[in-house]
């Protein structure tokens, strides 16, 4: 992974239909972002002290629906 490279952590929930579609929004646009890898974070993901250490931004969606 070359410096330039972007590590974005997903923090969505995939079981409604809102989630699923955001998500596909997401690797629509990250096809043309050859500089960001991106990683679904799951709920065990998150236990750790600093779930979110290495990662260069967030992209995440509310558990609550509006």
């Amino acid at each position: 992974m070359s410096s330039a490279m972007k590590k974005i952590a997903l923090l969505i929930e995939t079981s409604r239909t809102f989630g699923r579609e955001f998500l596909n929004g997401i690797a629509k646009f990250a096809q043309s972002r050859r500089d960001w890898l991106m990683r679904l974070m799951s709920p065990e993901d998150l236990r750790g002290r600093r779930p979110f250490a290495g990662f260069d931004g967030i992209i995440a969606t509310s558990a609550r629906q509006l």
